[in-house]
């Protein structure tokens, strides 16, 4: 069910929402304080068009950017280049991904993991990671939680304008595989033409307590979940999720 953003990954950039990429941004450097890494080395899974990664490099880090969708990393590619920075970037999936050593770090955000089918899927992530984590290495990630996908994500159609790109999203929910289903149509004009294209992602519900355990198994231990916009414990009603995790040493 995993989306490869073939189209959507051109406008991404410009569709955004700043003030969660910087929130997003806050939350990053607030757990890596708080939990402090055991090294510079980075990876950030489903890295997209690679924002998170370059920031993280800019401030010192030796980041690696894996991502599913060749299109994204086409994208991470460029703005690298233009902004003189060294990123290494892998296509890979998140589930089986390779490294050729471990790191000190590895975020996963804006939901991906999310986009995982089932708790298989989840678990298959969770073992890459602490493979790929060095003794003491710190994963950090969000989710969007139960409530919103299945309160949230239930039959509402929103609409509106975000830079260049106008767009028209349905959400609903599927109670038989407990997953939200967001149909997406996104419009624009490019070289004098109006270009309409649309896009279906999916994103399954899992639950903190079930996260905690599949993390266990992986050989990971939970340090914290937290509500991604206070940073307090996550109520019932918290929207997204921060979870972090370490490999014992």
């Amino acid at each position: 069910m995993m989306n490869d953003y073939t189209h959507f990954a051109h406008i991404y950039d410009d569709f955004v929402d700043e003030q969660f990429v910087a929130r997003l941004i806050d939350v990053l450097e607030h757990y890596a304080r708080r939990y402090p890494p055991p090294g510079n080395r980075m990876l950030d899974l489903a890295c997209g068009t690679g924002t998170i990664a370059l920031h993280f490099a800019r401030r010192g880090w030796l980041v690696t950017g894996v991502d599913l969708s060749h299109a994204m990393l086409e994208k991470a590619a460029v703005k690298a280049v233009d902004a003189g920075i060294d990123l290494e970037l892998e296509v890979a999936d998140m589930r089986w991904f390779e490294l050729g050593g471990t790191v000190d770090l590895i975020t996963c955000n804006s939901d991906s993991i999310n986009h995982l089918s089932d708790e298989k899927d989840i678990a298959a992530t969770f073992a890459s990671v602490s493979r790929s984590l060095a003794p003491g290495g710190v994963f950090i990630f969000d989710i969007n939680t139960p409530h919103t996908l299945r309160k949230k994500w239930s039959g509402d159609t929103i609409a509106g304008k975000r830079g260049i790109v106008s767009y028209s999203w349905h959400h609903s929910f599927d109670e038989g595989s407990d997953t939200g289903i967001l149909d997406a149509t996104f419009k624009l004009r490019k070289d004098g033409e109006i270009v309409v294209f649309g896009e279906r992602f999916h994103e399954r519900v899992f639950e903190a307590d079930r996260i905690e355990e599949l993390l266990r198994e992986s050989g990971l231990r939970m340090l914290e979940a937290a509500d991604f916009f206070t940073l307090r414990p996550l109520e019932a009603e918290s929207v997204r999720a921060t979870i972090v995790a370490a490999r014992p040493e």
